[in-house]
């Protein structure tokens, strides 16, 4: 502390005396006022200490946290209403969710650490002041509150799809990378050559986990190692000339290492090979391709694209004597979704989709597992490409592109239209700044950017940027230096005292509640799906914990890197404002992070997924069935009457395991069940006239065989009741309900369709309440969410309820719990073109997803596929008429177990068989 020369202002009393200057505050004070100031900055300084060692106990209190126990029960839902099929995209959820939360646990921690730090620095030198502890304060509340913050994981379902995929999704934005412009050269860039410190336009590379980067030197003809920061490098493939013996190569375009049995593989482009070096020994894996990029998925799978056929095919390693599998392309050169044009580099994700630079078409597709056709997630609008070549994704699905005519390096967000650059070519030279002809791209483990710069001759290595860390700002102090400096101290103990609190409740926290509400969902999800989805339940459990240990660490360690800064600024006792408000700003910082913790959501993916799961069978196409036109009469037939050879306006039908059929005889008000191939039918409810006793049905429109119980539920809807028949007992179960169709699913729930009020509800059997409404229910309509007069109804295995939407001239599809419906079929109006129904009937779903539909007007019955605008007629559409291959007016639908297709004949009055086509 020294004196002022002359007399000034006192910052405090204003009056002009001797004063003392403030250190780091920069202020003036008298001797007096001095003292007070420093006893204002260290009770602050105890407040921030106060602070923190509150926080830290409140966050070791709090795990685990209600958010995170609410995302396992959606997941426990989601688990409820899944099927088989998705166990291994399971378990990547679950490593991801583990990833991310270990993530973020380790980064909480860190800045506890480093918050520590300073605050031990301020304490040991004893220099600091307010700015220093508004510092610490701010930065104690950040943590608290990124701490606090920590449940982002969610569940999230699409209403939309047949069978929801699950994935895990980050709910913070991500913090997109930024590199240094000034490349390092980390091999060749010593002009083109063919010495071991040169290059002679190289193309496609690979970085393994010590960043040894292996190069196809492509004019050189050989594969070279560069080891990390060496001088030069050391040729492991090729390098013997220009051929096509074994020890030789011509033009390699790609490389890749299978870290398992640590050979090279490699793209032997002019020679049409794939070819594995393994200790000097050669194998051609792959002939007769022309083969440009190489990628190993994580279940050592080998993707290779080739630029003449337009496609890029996979192989199971070590299984090289077929002709692999399509994956992408395959249907030509062009420029639609299915086809490509000249693909050159791809890259395979954690869930097998394939990224691929479609050279020609300028953009860069993905195509999903099995998928007919990719998407274009890069290329096409602002920041367009221009013959893209290298491609590779980080770990938050971001698309980076070598856009080789550009020169530069651009990245997308999948779903955005436009991309931005992120490594700039400047010009053809070769500084570090300037990039020409970009080839391949990698990621090292640190998120360091490597470049091929094919025309430089050159591997470039761009740099990850960080961010600068905290400065102390000095600020003019006017203050009592003595009083001053009590103050910064007080300010001090107060923020050791808060981030000592703090540390503890993030001590206490582990595990989350956010994790144990993961785990839950997902122990729920495997215990309601017995062992269909069993693996995937463990793995989303796996992911949560990491994810949460992620998160908790990190906040430990902001924690302990506050703690030590607190203990520095206290011990040195030299601290003013801005140590204070550092101090202040780091724990506000934390708390905000713990309190916004979950960064992970389990999401549900309409697209990709559905096709893998939905259709069992993908790797043999679906074979729609065919049926012959000419139809047999199984029932009735002999004009209408109430003979027991005859039906009149027969509605719903039902067969069982023995082909026998039930029979709705709607104007005979009874149920008639007739046998396989039998001449005449036998009434097994009602027949006694109409009438409302137990015994009689008035005007009866459906019915369904309960094969448990072996009782029959009919839908009898002139006496407005479902009523059971058993041995001929009778008995209601749902009464006052205008009913017309019936369905039960495989957990032995009953399902009705009311036309009046345009709903369809569910009952457990045996318990009869008012049931819960499963599709309509919002009064009549022509929304989404509304029915208009439904008819027969259809439930899958998911639950799913399928409903002919009669007036609406539609099938309309309500998953499980879903607010409204999808179209399925018509849908556009009343008519009796390929996208239209009239008055639609009976429908039925079959193994595959396709829809049958009695299309009542139109004399027909018509397949739809679920997502197409279109259905096509399977049988009938001859117009109106009592021949075997027409139909009057069709209602009721069924299969029976060899998918032969049986139609109420409604006004032809007669139960007709189309016999499937083998």
């Amino acid at each position: 502390m020294a004196m002022t020369n002359n007399k000034t202002h006192c910052f405090t009393c204003n009056k002009n005396k001797i004063t003392y200057p403030c250190e780091g505050c920069l202020k003036n004070f008298c001797l007096m006022d001095l003292t007070e100031h420093r006893q204002i900055l260290n009770d602050e300084l105890n407040h921030i200490i106060n602070d923190y060692d509150q926080f830290k106990q409140i966050f070791s209190e709090q795990k685990p946290s209600p958010h995170d126990l609410s995302l396992i029960n959606e997941i426990n839902q989601w688990e409820i209403d899944s099927i088989i099929k998705i166990q291994q995209k399971a378990r990547d959820c679950r490593n991801i969710i583990i990833e991310s939360s270990q993530t973020f646990l380790n980064d909480i921690d860190k800045k506890f650490n480093d918050l520590n730090e300073q605050i031990k620095q301020f304490r040991n030198e004893n220099e600091f002041n307010e700015i220093n502890l508004n510092y610490l304060r701010n930065e104690l509340i950040k943590i608290r509150q990124e701490s606090n913050n920590s449940s982002k994981t969610s569940i999230q379902q699409d209403s939309q799809p047949f069978i929801n995929e699950i994935s895990v999704i980050s709910l913070e934005k991500p913090k997109f990378k930024k590199w240094n412009q000034n490349a390092i050269t980390m091999a060749g860039g010593n002009d083109k050559g063919y010495n071991l410190n040169q290059l002679n336009r190289p193309t496609g590379i690979f970085i393994d986990k010590k960043k040894n980067i292996f190069i196809a030197d492509y004019e050189n003809h050989r594969v070279v190692e560069w080891k990390c920061n060496a001088k030069e490098g050391q040729i492991i493939a090729g390098g013997n000339g220009r051929g096509n013996r074994m020890d030789q190569l011509k033009h390699p375009t790609d490389v890749v290492v299978d870290q398992k049995n640590h050979s090279i593989i490699i793209a032997d482009s002019d020679n049409r090979r794939v070819i594995q070096w393994l200790n000097q020994r050669q194998q051609i894996l792959i002939a007769n391709i022309d083969c440009f990029g190489l990628a190993i998925d994580k279940y050592g799978f080998l993707y290779v694209s080739d630029w003449k056929k337009h496609e890029v095919r996979r192989w199971k390693m070590g299984q090289y004597n077929n002709e692999g599998i399509i994956v992408a392309g395959g249907n030509g050169q062009g420029n639609e979704l299915n086809q490509l044009n000249n693909p050159t580099f791809i890259f395979v994700d954690e869930e097998q989709s394939v990224y691929v630079s479609d050279q020609n078409n300028h953009r860069v597709m993905k195509w999903r597992k099995n998928t007919k056709e990719g998407r274009v997630v890069a290329g096409g609008n602002l920041n367009y490409l221009l013959y893209p070549r290298g491609i590779t994704i980080d770990n938050f699905g971001q698309i980076y592109v070598a856009d080789f005519c550009g020169p530069r390096i651009m990245r997308w967000c999948e779903g955005k239209e436009d991309g931005e650059i992120v490594i700039s070519g400047n010009s053809t030279k070769n500084k570090s700044n300037q990039l020409y002809g970009p080839m391949g791209l990698s990621f090292d483990d640190d998120g360091n950017l490597y470049i091929v710069a094919r025309d430089n001759h050159r591997i470039e290595k761009n740099l990850y940027s960080k961010a600068s860390q905290w400065q102390t700002i000095k600020m003019n102090a006017l203050h009592d230096l003595t009083e001053h400096t009590q103050i910064l101290n007080d300010e001090l103990y107060d923020i050791i005292n808060d981030y000592n609190q703090f540390k503890q409740r993030l001590d206490d926290r582990k595990p989350t509640s956010h994790d144990l509400s993961l785990i839950d969902q997902i122990n729920q999800w495997r215990r309601n799906s017995i062992d269909k989805i069993r693996q995937k339940a463990n793995d989303c459990i796996e992911i949560i914990v990491k994810s949460s240990q992620t998160f908790l660490n990190d906040i430990e360690k902001k924690f302990n890197e506050l703690n030590e800064q607190i203990k520095q600024i206290h011990s040195e006792h030299e601290f003013n404002e801005i140590n204070l408000n550092y101090l202040r700003n780091k724990l506000i910082k934390i708390r905000e992070e713990l309190n916004n913790s979950s960064i992970m959501s389990i999401e549900q993916d309409s697209q990709s997924f559905i096709n893998e799961i939905s259709i069992i069978s993908l790797e043999k196409k679906p074979k729609f069935k065919k049926w012959k036109q000419n139809a047999v009469t199984m029932a009735g037939g002999n004009g209408k009457g109430q003979e027991l050879n005859q039906l009149h306006s027969p509605r719903g039908i039902f067969i069982d395991k023995k082909k026998s059929i039930f029979i709705a005889d709607y104007e005979n008000h009874r149920v008639v069940e007739w046998k396989c191939n039998a001449k005449e039918g036998q009434t097994i409810a009602g027949g006694d006239r109409w009438g409302n006793h137990m015994h009689q049905l008035y005007c009866p429109t459906d019915v369904i065989v309960d094969q448990l119980s072996h009782s029959i539920i009919i839908a009898d809807r002139g006496y407005r009741r479902v009523i059971q028949w058993l041995n001929q007992k009778q008995q209601i179960l749902i009464a006052n309900i205008d009913c017309f169709g019936l369905a039960m699913d495989k957990y032995g729930f009953l399902y009705v369709s009311d036309w009046k009020k345009n709903e369809v509800k569910r009952w457990k059997m045996g318990e009869y309440n008012e049931g819960i409404a499963v599709a309509g229910g919002n009064g009549q309509g022509n929304e989404l969410s509304q029915l208009h007069s439904p008819g027969y109804i259809f439930v899958d295995k998911d639950q799913s309820v399928y409903v002919s939407d009669r007036d609406n001239h539609r099938v309309i599809k309500w998953r499980k719990g879903a607010r409204e419906g999808t179209i399925v079929a018509g849908g556009n109006g009343q008519g009796e073109n390929l996208n239209q129904l009239q008055l639609p009937q009976g429908v039925v779903v079959a193994d595959l997803g396709q829809i049958y539909v009695a299309d009542f007007g139109n004399h027909r019955v018509m397949r739809w596929c679920e997502g197409k605008e279109e259905g096509e007629i399977v049988v009938g559409g001859n117009g109106k008429g009592n021949q075997s291959n027409q139909m009057s007016c069709p209602t009721g639908l069924s299969f029976d177990d060899e998918g032969n297709l049986y139609v109420a004949d409604y006004k032809n009055h007669r139960i007709l068989k189309f016999v499937t086509v083998l």
